[in-house]
């Protein structure tokens, strides 16, 4: 019995090695790293530590926490971190085109980015911007109504919704959202889009990250170096904050 203890305290020591040499091992988490680790062995130590971080080690929404800052650029709203019922943006301006328009910053530079993209010949348009914690609720119920079993993967529970950020825009043309990611408005936003500060926050392939089905006309403004480097590392948000070191 002792010995098999003692191999198990080995076994565990030096699971817990490798995740003390990365940069972004966090002390705290260093249980979820080894019970992660036992449940999929194949995963890498820096995947391990990568999607404990996220959170993908819990189901969504099991364990999700108050937003402290939801005015930061680079808010982290998800299926992990909940906005305040009663939160509005800063700097926003709420006009008769209430859900067409962003938060200040982002709008202006989604404008110029509107401006830019015209003058090489590309059309886009921004159809959804903010958007209320009552409206999001809404619209979740009326998925959830016509489509139960997917409701979670094509929309986000009221609190979750980066539309209330007043940073998320959804960019459409005369095309149907089926078929924008084949349009030349979505090939120009894919090369430019991080240049004006804005990312695709739903990509093809993370849907196991982000919990979404992938959102071709789904856009957030991260300001332009943030989004720079996610645009070069191909990373979603949670990925990317994920991937930072612990003493950032």
């Amino acid at each position: 019995m002792k010995l098999v203890q003692i191999c198990y305290i080995t076994i565990i020591s030096i699971l817990l090695l490798g995740f003390t040499t990365l940069e972004n091992y966090y002390p705290d988490e260093h249980e979820r790293y080894v019970k992660y680790k036992q449940l999929n062995p194949n995963l890498s130590d820096s995947d391990v530590v990568l999607y404990v971080n996220i959170g993908i080690d819990r189901p969504f929404y099991s364990q999700a926490e108050e937003v402290l800052s939801p005015n930061s650029f680079l808010v982290v709203c998800n299926k992990y971190n909940i906005l305040p019922q009663n939160y509005v943006p800063e700097n926003y301006e709420k006009n008769e085109y209430q859900e067409k328009s962003l938060r200040s910053e982002a709008q202006n530079s989604f404008n110029i980015m509107q401006k830019d993209a015209h003058r090489d010949g590309v059309q886009i348009y921004l159809v959804s911007g903010y958007r209320s914690y009552l409206a999001q609720k809404n619209i979740y119920e009326d998925y959830k109504a016509e489509n139960n079993k997917e409701a979670d993967s094509i929309s986000a529970r009221p609190g979750s919704s980066e539309h209330q950020t007043g940073l998320a825009a959804d960019i459409n043309t005369v095309y149907t959202k089926d078929h924008f990611e084949n349009s030349k408005e979505f090939r120009w936003l894919s090369q430019n889009a991080h240049k004006y500060g804005f990312i695709l926050r739903y990509p093809k392939g993370k849907e196991y990250i982000t919990g979404y089905n992938f959102e071709p006309w789904h856009w957030r403004y991260v300001g332009e170096d943030v989004a720079m480097m996610i645009w070069e590392e191909n990373l979603t948000l949670e990925e990317f904050f994920a991937k930072l070191p612990l003493d950032y």
